[in-house]
């Protein structure tokens, strides 16, 4: 029998029960770049949420990933990538997001 459906925030897909399910921390150790990295309003990690089907919990300079273990990988990827580019004094706003995310 299949796992009952959780239900997840508006305009998201819901996310199979707990076995189909992973959940990642990642932590930034430069608390303005980790700002920098989530945006205005955690607006860049919204983009990522809708992207890959995930949901992100952000607090301070630490983000927790939930979701099918390929798009929480995928996204680990996404946000260590992006903190690179942001320690080498690249900026990242939306463009940037959007063209990781094609």
């Amino acid at each position: 029998m299949t796992p009952p459906m959780k239900s997840t925030r508006k305009g998201k897909k819901p996310i199979r029960g707990s076995s189909d399910t992973k959940a990642a921390e990642l932590s930034f150790a430069d608390n303005n770049l980790a700002l920098q990295l989530f945006g205005p309003h955690h607006s860049h990690l919204v983009l990522i949420e809708r992207a890959h089907n995930v949901t992100i919990h952000a607090r301070g300079n630490e983000v927790t990933v939930i979701g099918v273990k390929r798009d929480v990988e995928e996204v680990r990827t996404v946000l260590s990538g992006l903190y690179a580019r942001l320690k080498k004094g690249f900026p990242v706003g939306v463009e940037e997001i959007e063209a990781v995310l094609r």
